[in-house]
């Protein structure tokens, strides 16, 4: 990252860039435009921009500011508090660092992004479902009168709250299955809750819940495109979807995934029909989502995950940052950090949409929190093609050693 400024330096360091006219960059959503401070204070700062072009930017975005100062390159990272005509103005940041080390700028994870690697050996595989995705499972945060003692209890006192409030509550379990309805199939694929409060509103088009991973109108166009329906279809194809749900007299509905690791071992049904006439709630949804992580630690402690058989060791990464010269990851397996020590060499598989790239990596760092381990890597080795495609898809710009090196 760099050197970390404190405070007084800080300070000391926009007073002069201010005095100077000093050109920084700032970047946000793929894109950069320049501008130059012209006042702060303890709670914000504010830019003159130069491009007439800042359609991009809105109130909350987080935006990345670049510039040199005394031939040292330095960065901070704030969000955008209020957008004028002619300026911008950003919270005045709580870090800022100088000396990067980093030869291209990090930005943040998105959901286009997928990277794995195998280690040599084995590991455990089971009879569910397999996902692109990892789901690291952690001890929950037991809420009233849930006890993962007993499965059995367990499940007596989730089916006997949603009996009074719902129409319909179901825990499917898909060992030895195949998901097969097209629900479970958006489930194993998306790893999204499917959430529909009103079926007559149909599908959600924004996710105004943090924390809470459901499937949006928008994930479930995507999610058919790339099972091979045309664009021109798709509208029709969701709507009769929703007609034949309230053919059903299904009023709302609710699917719920659980997950363990990369599997999909089933899901919780709720459903509310025409003669009830209720939304299901967000504090439904809530008390559902809690419960089935619950449910699926209560099962590992019972040892109801047994294995069929073992494969090669892989791993599914949660990113966390990427640039054009490495990226930082998370995962919370313990045994992962003893077979990846500091100079270890791999070669990732980083995809980004079809594009599949093989890069030759190096762990250069790591370190740990209380429940996960985080690792950070430096591409040793990359085709000039992929770098090029990975370049334009991060910052939004053609490569040029100009725009990209400090």
């Amino acid at each position: 990252m760099g050197v970390r400024v404190n405070r007084i330096e800080k300070e000391f360091i926009l007073k002069r860039i201010l005095e100077k006219g000093t050109l920084v960059r700032i970047l946000s959503e793929k894109k950069e435009i320049q501008g130059k401070i012209v006042r702060f204070n303890d709670d914000f700062l504010i830019i003159d921009y130069l491009q007439n072009d800042i359609s991009h930017l809105k109130i909350h975005n987080e935006v990345s500011i670049f510039f040199v100062f005394e031939n040292n390159q330095h960065t901070f990272t704030t969000k955008i508090t209020e957008i004028k005509e002619d300026q911008l103005i950003i919270a005045q940041p709580e870090k800022a660092y100088k000396s990067l080390q980093r030869q291209y700028e990090r930005t943040k994870s998105t959901e286009d992004i997928q990277v794995s690697f195998q280690l040599k050996g084995k590991r455990i595989q089971f009879d569910f479902p397999k996902t692109e995705n990892y789901y690291p499972l952690t001890e929950p945060e037991f809420l009233n009168n849930f006890d993962p003692a007993s499965i059995q209890d367990l499940i007596k006192i989730f089916q006997s709250k949603m009996k009074r409030i719902v129409s319909v509550s179901k825990i499917i379990i898909l060992r030895n299955k195949v998901p097969a309805t097209y629900e479970e199939k958006i489930l194993a694929k998306t790893g999204k809750i499917i959430w529909i409060p009103f079926i007559n509103d149909g599908f959600l088009h924004k996710n105004e819940y943090p924390g809470i991973s459901f499937l949006t109108y928008q994930k479930l166009i995507d999610y058919e495109i790339e099972s091979g329906t045309s664009r021109s279809e798709i509208g029709s194809k969701l709507e009769k979807i929703l007609k034949e749900k309230l053919e059903k007299g299904i009023y709302s509905q609710l699917y719920c995934p659980i997950f363990y690791h990369e599997y999909l071992v089933g899901y919780i049904y709720v459903c509310n029909f025409q003669a009830r006439k209720e939304e299901i709630s967000i504090d439904i949804l809530n008390y559902v989502y809690e419960f089935s992580k619950i449910l699926c630690y209560s099962l590992k402690t019972h040892h109801y995950f047994k294995p069929k058989k073992t494969e090669d060791l892989s791993f599914s990464l949660s990113l966390l940052d990427i640039s054009g010269s490495g990226l930082l990851f998370a995962h919370p397996e313990k045994n992962l950090s003893i077979q990846l020590p500091i100079h270890t060499n791999l070669t990732i598989t980083l995809k980004i949409g079809k594009r599949k790239m093989e890069i030759k990596s190096l762990v250069i760092r790591k370190y740990k929190d209380k429940k996960t381990n985080y690792y950070a890597l430096k591409f040793m080795k990359i085709t000039p093609e992929d770098f090029r495609f990975l370049y334009e898809f991060l910052y939004g710009k053609s490569y040029s050693i100009e725009s990209a090196v400090f």
